[in-house]
């Protein structure tokens, strides 16, 4: 159980890294005509007005002008809410484009302060992995992630330099995604039973491609989308009377702040936020045991920047707080993480 309790905070930290299925409902302020693969590519140019066309005070309109986002009803599942600042017309359509067999390599390094029983102890994770697309079928992707590098240092290895951690290299699992970067209904699997959980979370949660998803419509800048995760999922597969009391959805925002070029490519810049309060009480399996109860609250905001002709996160940099309390574990973590798409 306590490995367990490990893995949801951990299943945030995948979701602010970078993102469907039946029972997503996507919802939107304002009408908008989704352009033709053909129209995104001329959208997605680089244009030949001057780069200040492109920054948000400029492209976003006036307060009165912008539609305000419908609050999304309590439903089963995940659900997307569009929030569009404008009803212009054109935008980019933001799509995963890779190619059958194509493998993208994306390093990500964790710097980590984590409070427990009045001490505090600093880390630093650097994670290599590698995500190949193994098949492309119609608007399909099967994606295989393979952890391939993972160094630790800490508080007590400060002195050594980092420690390559073997127990998670070589670490594999396979997902399929759509266009939209969602995650298709029990599509996330592996062979190996310590990634079992992990997956398990990642497949009830309905985790988007290295937790990015984009919206049906093409956006403009000033258009936000926000997911609300439904974290009731992952009790279902834990012993009955396990539940989550109060909010059982975890929001996490999109916001697209400016267009810009580099090295011949177009990239969107993303604002990203996930900030949320859970409470989940767990059954331990016998009638005489007291459930346990942990609490969590979780702050993160940062910056992604994507490759708008491939969907591909080219860098990101969040800031985070994991707050978490229970019976058994009480804890807080601040972290940084900055995750690139290595060259």
């Amino acid at each position: 159980m306590k490995r367990f309790l490990a893995l949801v905070p951990f299943a945030l930290i995948l979701l602010g890294c970078s993102g469907s299925s039946d029972n997503t409902t996507v919802r939107q302020d304002a009408p908008s005509s989704a352009p033709t693969v053909a129209q995104n590519q001329e959208n997605a140019k680089p244009p030949a007005a001057s780069p200040e066309s492109a920054t948000p005070a400029e492209a976003t309109p006036a307060p009165d002008e912008q539609a305000k986002g419908k609050e999304a009803p309590p439903a089963a599942g995940k659900t997307m809410t569009v929030h569009k600042a404008s009803n212009a017309p054109g935008g980019v359509l933001l799509r995963l484009n890779l190619k059958e067999g194509a493998g993208y390599t994306f390093v990500s390094t964790q710097n980590m302060e984590q409070e427990m029983e009045g001490k505090s102890t600093p880390s630093k994770q650097e994670t290599t992995m590698t995500v190949k697309v193994k098949k492309k079928q119609a608007a399909d992707y099967l994606i295989e992630t393979t952890i391939d590098e993972v160094s630790l240092t800490d508080g007590n290895t400060a002195q050594s330099g980092p420690t390559p951690d073997s127990s998670l290299a070589g670490l594999r699992y396979e997902t399929t995604y759509d266009a939209q970067g969602r995650q298709k209904k029990g599509a996330s699997k592996t062979t190996d039973a310590r990634l079992q959980q992990l997956t398990s979370i990642m497949a009830s949660l309905e985790m988007g491609f290295l937790g990015l998803e984009f919206p049906e419509q093409a956006v403009n800048v000033g258009d936000s989308w926000t997911i609300q995760y439904d974290f009731d999922a992952i009790t279902r597969s834990l012993p009955p009377g396990s539940k989550i009391e109060g909010s059982k959805n975890f929001p996490m925002t999109y916001k697209v702040l400016k267009f810009e070029n580099e090295g011949g490519k177009r990239l969107a810049v993303l604002g990203v936020s996930m900030n949320g309060d859970l409470k989940m009480v767990f059954s331990m399996g016998d009638p005489k045991q007291k459930p346990l109860t942990m609490t969590l609250n979780t702050k993160m905001d940062g910056t992604m920047r994507v490759d708008t002709e491939t969907g591909l996160p080219v860098n990101s940099s969040i800031k985070g707080v994991n707050d978490i309390q229970s019976d058994i574990l009480k804890l807080k973590q601040k972290m940084e993480i900055e995750t690139r798409l290595k060259k």
